[in-house]
């Protein structure tokens, strides 16, 4: 995913196309979820990430209020990679 956000920049660039590409995701397989967030500019669409002591949680916003310190914004260009515990 990276190598194709990566290439995509490139050609932006090579055809003078200058609006910002910004993405975020997260893809899962039912094992595994990778998450991306990603920006040819400063100002990505937002993914935070809740750690558990036995899991994690992603979401675009934090889910609740109560504590709003357990939400940690991935920074820009950070990609997550979860495996399910067996």
């Amino acid at each position: 995913m990276r190598r194709v956000f990566d290439r995509t920049t490139a050609l932006m660039h090579q055809y003078e196309i200058h609006e910002p590409l910004r993405f975020a995701a997260a893809l899962a397989d039912g094992e595994q979820i990778y998450a991306f967030r990603l920006s040819s500019d400063e100002t990505p669409p937002t993914l935070y990430r809740r750690r558990g002591p036995r899991s994690s949680l992603l979401a675009s916003e934090p889910l609740d209020d109560d504590d709003a310190s357990a939400w940690q914004a991935l920074a820009v260009g950070e990609v997550v990679h979860l495996r399910a515990a067996h």
